[in-house]
């Protein structure tokens, strides 16, 4: 327990810090001489939630520009914090892997996914290839997630169908994706979405303007 007093104040502020080793919901409530937080599994306080991936970042820069004045850890970066802006007037619960600038392994991130049971686990990258001509959006899907219900290659058709025709960029179909960790080791419906490449011209000139994130 941290206390922190203002100078000049009789007051003081009470911070407490607790790690656990799972990830919970929390409901806090109190009486007249407790505080109690009450923590829940995540599906027992949320309708739906969501898990939104920033790919790479920190010292995992992920692909680059020629160049190299632009990084995918930014790019990725920036269309999410532009996502988070849409969602966060929404009622959805969305936790985020990253909303800035951090290094961050890919298990942690789907482990993430998978404890707080999401409905959705989607990742944003862009794409590169040796050769310069490759262009247009893409999504990874886990093709091991068979069977009835909403699965990861459904998730992946609607990624795509909602995608292509806002960003107007070359639609490069589904891809079976389950060698990547992120999308193989994933247990929930997984898209991970390859919005563009930036070893194109074109398509890195669309992706760095403000307005097309």
């Amino acid at each position: 327990i941290e206390y922190r007093q203002k100078e000049g104040s009789t007051s003081s502020t009470a911070i407490i810090n607790i790690s656990l080793d799972c990830v919970y919901a929390f409901v806090i409530y109190q009486d007249d001489n407790y505080i109690y937080v009450d923590l829940r599994r995540p599906k027992d306080v949320y309708d739906k939630i969501v898990v939104i991936d920033a790919g790479h970042g920190g010292k995992d820069g992920g692909t680059y520009s020629k160049d190299k004045e632009y990084f995918e850890k930014d790019v990725n970066l920036s269309i999410v914090l532009k996502l988070k802006e849409i969602l966060d007037k929404k009622d959805i619960k969305v936790y985020y892997t990253r909303t800035e600038d951090k290094t961050l392994y890919l298990n942690p991130r789907v482990n993430f996914a998978n404890e707080v049971e999401a409905d959705l686990f989607i990742s944003i990258h862009c794409n590169s290839s040796e050769s310069s001509k490759p262009q247009g959006a893409e999504v990874l899907y886990n093709e091991n997630q068979t069977g009835y219900g909403f699965t990861s290659k459904r998730l992946a058709e609607i990624a795509l169908e909602e995608i292509s025709p806002v960003i107007g960029r070359v639609n490069r179909g589904i891809v079976p994706g389950s060698e990547m960790v992120i999308v193989g080791k994933s247990k929930v419906p997984v898209a991970l979405i390859e919005v563009a490449f930036m070893s194109n011209q074109e398509d890195l000139n669309f992706l760095v303007q403000e307005d097309n994130k």
